[in-house]
């Protein structure tokens, strides 16, 4: 399990805006910040694998859609 809190304090750093799972374009950008941020050796928990769109952790793809939910 991904330490998500962590992953979303780094995301909003990032990019200026939390971790969105509205759209196919803004789940890809949650996945490749994810990734970036593990191969820079900053580990929030999540597994990698190659999927349609390039990387993809079902783990983070989860506690990002749990996430929506609390947030509305």
């Amino acid at each position: 399990m991904g330490d998500f809190k962590r992953f979303r304090g780094a995301f909003k750093s990032l990019t200026g805006a939390d971790p969105s799972s509205d759209s196919l374009q803004d789940r890809i950008i949650v996945q490749k910040v994810g990734y970036l941020l593990q191969h820079k050796k900053i580990d929030f928990g999540y597994t990698f694998g190659w999927y349609i769109y390039g990387v993809f952790s079902r783990e983070l793809w989860k506690d990002n859609m749990e996430n929506r939910q609390h947030v509305k």
